[in-house]
């Protein structure tokens, strides 16, 4: 039987165990990697083309939360950077006395991401059964919205 801390290192498909202090911080470092503000460059919905509008929203990335510029919609975000593909379950959510809290039947999705210096993509699952996309370059006739977004230099 394994001590909880080992299990909590295991991943699945039978890649090596990952140390707890590694892990934080590879999850401390990706989140470096995805803060700041970003914008939606290209958008596509089993294969074809999506609106992303004029001028495209933008999107802030914090430490376990993105936000929706123009509209403040805000979304929990929960990400696992030691996953193959890299894995991102996006909780919609309220500020609640200065805490993000889930709203109430709200949405979930399960994507999975990749970063690429300033271009962040993003595959998001809309198929009936919640589960996470199997590559950020999915089967075009997936239920995967892809979305392509580029960093906002200020």
């Amino acid at each position: 039987m394994f001590a909880p801390t080992v299990l909590a290192a295991l991943t699945l498909a039978g890649a090596a165990p990952v140390p707890q202090d590694a892990k934080a911080k590879r999850l401390a470092a990706e989140w470096e990697l995805l803060a700041g503000m970003w914008e939606i460059e290209s958008a596509t919905l089993g294969g074809q083309a999506y609106p992303i509008g004029n001028p495209p929203a933008r999107y802030e990335f914090k430490v376990g939360s993105v936000t929706v510029a123009p509209t403040g919609a805000v979304w929990k975000l929960d990400i696992d950077p030691v996953a193959d593909p890299k894995r991102m379950t996006q909780t919609e959510a309220e500020r609640k006395d200065g805490k993000l809290v889930p709203v109430e039947g709200g949405q979930v999705r399960r994507a999975v991401y990749a970063v690429d210096k300033d271009k962040l993509t993003v595959a998001i699952w809309r198929g009936p059964k919640p589960e996470f996309p199997p590559s950020v370059t999915p089967d075009p006739d997936a239920p995967v919205m892809m979305i392509v977004y580029k960093r906002v230099k200020n």
